[in-house]
């Protein structure tokens, strides 16, 4: 069985685990084909080789236009379900959104079907997310674990 374990001992972000991933043997090309069907042809990444202290890493930078569209979440998810990606990507991909947007709902005290995802409605989240599930399901990881996050 293959695993991923995050150490996520700096917090976690979507560029940062598409990076690791990256890092680990996911293709640059197979983000870039996340783009391609979700079908944001105005966004970009940007991969680089940089340092972090005496560490050489891959570092993921998803490019969006400067203004991010705010979406509810059946828009997401119709924008999830519409690409071109298998069914089980498809299905994790609304599963992660559905739980933000639960999450996000809950801090507004409104229903869920009300609420307007501003920052994760926008492309960024998008690549992310289905970045991270596509990079996965290319190197036929079956479980993922990750440290506690640092709360403070």
């Amino acid at each position: 069985m293959r695993i991923v374990y995050f150490d996520c001992v700096g917090g976690v972000s979507g560029d940062m685990l598409l990076s690791a991933l990256l890092d680990a043997g996911a293709s640059e090309e197979g983000l870039r084909t996340v783009i391609k069907k979700l079908g944001l042809a105005d966004c970009d990444i940007r991969v680089e080789r940089v340092m972090k202290g005496a560490l050489a890493a891959c570092q993921v930078t998803v490019i969006t236009p400067r203004k991010e569209t705010e979406r509810h979440l059946s828009e997401l998810l119709a924008i999830i379900n519409q690409a071109d990606f298998s069914e089980e990507i498809k299905s994790r991909a609304c599963s992660v959104i559905q739980k933000i947007a639960a999450v996000e709902a809950g801090i507004h005290n409104i229903p869920i079907d009300s609420i307007h995802l501003h920052e994760v409605g926008g492309d960024d989240t998008l690549i992310d997310v289905l970045g991270v599930l596509n990079a996965l399901q290319e190197l036929n990881i079956q479980q993922v674990y990750t440290s506690p996050l640092p709360l403070a």
